[in-house]
């Protein structure tokens, strides 16, 4: 048998560029090429533990389907290397045995394989194994964990089988056979991998070694085990020529990048020294695992920008004073936001749900096979009377209905089987004439002498076999794939239809977030708990945002938890954050993200629960100060939750929570990425647009007209100004004024929207 496999490589520089990753590619094709597994997926994520144990979460349900799991990357020493640490608490059973094997045939190879921290054990059914991040280590780990058999053997045993097989070749004296394609020169692929980047690099010259060139040590002692080429995912191994790299201009060190969760803050080593005797670069990193990059892009140049891994946010115990003036936060573009957000995020874990209308907007987490042919009988498509067509033809017959007649039973000679839409035929019929083509004869009356059933009716035409019949399985046989894993059910009702039609009760889906949300300031007031907020008798400012947001997500099919309003200190944001943690999957806030001296939710985020920002501003218009962030939950070591902090003016947030939010609870409930955004439209605008530094969200209503979609106004955009969001189903997205361009968009120009309700007519 072909057992399934999934593949997961663990590496921030593959997250963002998927070329970049050549070791998940290789482990998919070792593993296939031995006729013996199944690739069943294949992910990158980021050296971000959360990120690493919702994927294997999602993999080793029980259901899933998957048998064997393996990881690729981040099983090293360096500061972001967590995979060992995101995948032990998991495992239900360790396999050191498997463990020390790894470590074994590393060390025959180089000194080096010491360094590597591989964990390897059972997850309900799933066997999970970690691999380094090099090519030519995974390599070698996939051969040893294939010889002899002894990954088929193990996932025989976990799966409840006996070993038999395995047992009889080895009484036999036979050894399963590894597959040849697993001899490789590794050197020559990676070699030629490093050519590449290289050559793609000003600054970096690709020369032969010197001659007698001892590999593992250069004339001054420095370890030249690992040549890293800064982006290149695959590092070089002392046990093969080691290429040296003249660095021909300056490299800057990229010592600083943004924090991830679990990631110390204490200050890395210089991950590019150069050996001035040798000219050699050397590495931080050894072969074991990628070499590992966590950078945003510059929104002005496209490059990769280095982010402080230190704290960012001010201390809120220091007076106003000390507060930044300007923001610390690199700005990002609106598509890098929305990259961070998808490459951040993954879909909750797998839950058994009844099937009802409750399902509506949850993605489905397996394939729906009918389970029997639908119908599993002859029935009849239409209202009328059974009859066996050859010999029944027009003339009298005498009535029966489903209330006298079994459809086991024949029909009495002479007579005709009343029939409805969807009802099976009875035994010996095979045609169907419509109530149409019949005329009544005789009826029973009841006993006040009133019209009760039919006695006998006429048949006016002949009818052939099969006719207004459905044959069995006509609409789906039995093994059908009715619906697929992934597959959206809609409110619009076709897939639960489904779902009932094939007479499942109940099915797997990945589980919908739960979001919290809270206000903070204390100039707000509930809206149904007005108090005076100050000593000169004004009563301070509705909080809008709460009852928009809510309805927003209520609207969209969440579970909502109101944290109420948090007063501008400590103490209360924390109080409610950590409330969200403990009963949320999401948190959404409004206020408090800007510059302003009681602006706490960044110092909170960072300072309290030791969470990673991910981005703290955003070029677009409105919404700048939207942030995005990661939470370790505190009673649940591992687990992280996402906080969005909008801004606190009403417009703004609500804007916001289409463009970010939206798509990020989307990803958690198991949207493909590329669904996750709102639908975006080509559309006329009917008034001109000015357009800004900051990509603009102008809010609009969207018409269907007699030429087409056209969009139009909501009037004054002010970010405070919550009513131009009154009637708004879309959102034009004007693009960035660049120099030389165009100041404005003019009427009837043609525009991109995004739709955030339905469509109007004219």
């Amino acid at each position: 048998m072909a057992y399934a496999f999934s593949v997961l490589t663990v590496s921030d520089t593959a997250s963002q560029h998927a070329s970049a990753d050549r070791s998940g590619p290789a482990i998919a094709e070792l593993l296939v090429i031995s006729g013996r597994f199944a690739l069943k997926d294949h992910r990158i994520v980021p050296d971000d533990e959360h990120a690493i144990r919702d994927v294997l979460t999602c993999w080793t349900a029980f259901g899933s389907g998957v048998d064997l799991v393996i990881t690729t990357g981040g099983t090293g020493f360096g500061v972001r290397d967590r995979t060992p640490e995101a995948i032990r608490p998991l495992l239900q059973k360790q396999a050191p045995g498997l463990v020390h094997l790894l470590l074994a045939s590393s060390l025959e190879k180089t000194v080096f394989g010491a360094l590597s921290r591989p964990v390897a054990g059972t997850i309900n059914d799933t066997l999970v194994i970690t691999l380094p991040g090099s090519l030519k280590a995974v390599k070698e780990g996939i051969e040893v964990l294939l010889a002899r058999g002894l990954v088929d053997h193990a996932l025989d045993l976990i799966k409840g089988g006996s070993g038999e097989t395995l047992h009889r070749s080895l009484a036999k004296g036979k050894q399963p056979e590894v597959a040849a394609s697993l001899v490789f020169d590794a050197a020559r692929e990676e070699r030629q991998e490093a050519e590449r980047v290289a050559a793609e690099r000003p600054g970096f010259d690709v020369q032969s070694p010197p001659p007698e060139t001892d590999i593992e040590h250069s004339q001054t002692g420095q370890t030249l085990e690992t040549v890293s080429l800064g982006d290149s995912s695959d590092n070089l191994t002392s046990n093969e020529p080691v290429t040296p790299y003249t660095i021909e201009t300056s490299i800057a060190t990229e010592s600083q990048s943004v924090k991830e969760p679990g990631t110390p803050h204490a200050a890395e080593p210089d991950l590019t020294s150069v050996s001035e005797s040798t000219g050699y670069h050397s590495d931080y990193h050894h072969h074991h695992h990628h070499h590992h990059r966590d950078n945003r892009d510059d929104p002005a140049s496209g490059h990769f920008v280095p982010q402080p891994r230190s704290i960012l946010s001010h201390d809120p115990s220091q007076p106003p004073t000390a507060r930044h003036r300007v923001s610390p936060y690199n700005l990002v573009s609106y598509e890098q936001a929305i990259d961070i957000i998808m490459n951040k995020l993954f879909p909750l874990p797998i839950e058994k749900t009844r099937v009802d209308p409750s399902l509506a907007g949850y993605v489905l987490a397996e394939d729906v096979y009918a389970p029997h042919n639908i119908p599993s009988t002859l029935t009849t498509s239409v209202d009328g009377y059974a009859l066996l067509a050859s010999t029944d033809g027009p003339g009298v017959y005498k009535v029966v209905t489903s209330a006298n007649h079994k459809t086991l039973d024949p029909l009495p000679e002479g007579t005709i089987y009343r029939i409805n839409t969807g009802g099976p035929l009875p035994i010996d019929t095979d045609a169907v004439i419509m109530v149409e083509d019949t005329r009544l004869v005789s009826v029973a009356k009841d006993e006040d002498g009133n019209d009760a059933e039919e006695l006998e009716i006429e048949t006016l035409v002949s009818v052939p076999a099969g006719e207004n019949v459905r044959q069995p399985g006509s609409d789906v046989k039995a093994g059908d794939l009715v619906l697929s894993k992934g597959s959206l059910l809609r409110s619009t009702g076709g897939e639960i239809g489904t779902l009932a039609f094939v007479g499942r009760t109940e099915v797997s889906v990945i589980r919908k977030p739960v979001v919290a949300i809270l206000s903070t300031g204390n100039e707000l007031v509930d809206l149904h708990d007005p108090v005076d907020v100050s000593q000169d008798g004004w009563g301070g400012i509705y909080d809008t945002n709460r009852p928009s947001l809510r309805a927003a997500l209520e609207g969209s099919g969440y579970k909502v938890i109101d944290l109420g309003i948090v007063g501008d200190d400590i103490d209360s944001h924390i109080s409610a954050i950590r409330r969200g943690l403990a009963e949320a999957d999401v948190l959404v806030t409004t206020g408090g993200t800007s510059m302003g001296a009681s602006d706490l939710l960044k110092p909170v985020i960072e300072r309290h629960f030791g969470g990673s920002i991910h981005f703290g501003r955003v070029m677009v218009k409105p919404g700048k100060p939207t942030t995005f962030a990661t939470l370790p939950v505190p009673e649940a070591p591992g687990i992280h939750k996402t906080l969005f902090a909008l801004p606190g003016n009403p417009a703004s947030a609500l804007v916001m929570f289409h463009v970010f939010v939206s798509p990020a609870l989307r990803r958690l409930g198991g949207h493909a990425p590329e669904q996750c955004r709102c639908p975006l439209l080509k559309v006329k605008i009917n008034e001109p647009m000015r357009l800004d530094l900051r990509v603009e969200f102008h809010r609009v209503v969207i018409r269907v007209e007699h030429d087409g979609l056209r969009a139009y106004s909501t009037g004054g955009q002010r970010s405070s100004r919550v009513a131009s969001l009154n009637g708004a189903n879309g959102l034009i997205v004007l693009p960035q004024k660049t120099f030389g361009g165009f100041d404005v968009l003019e009427k009837d120009s043609e525009a991109q929207a995004m739709l955030i309700g339905e469509l109007q007519t004219a």
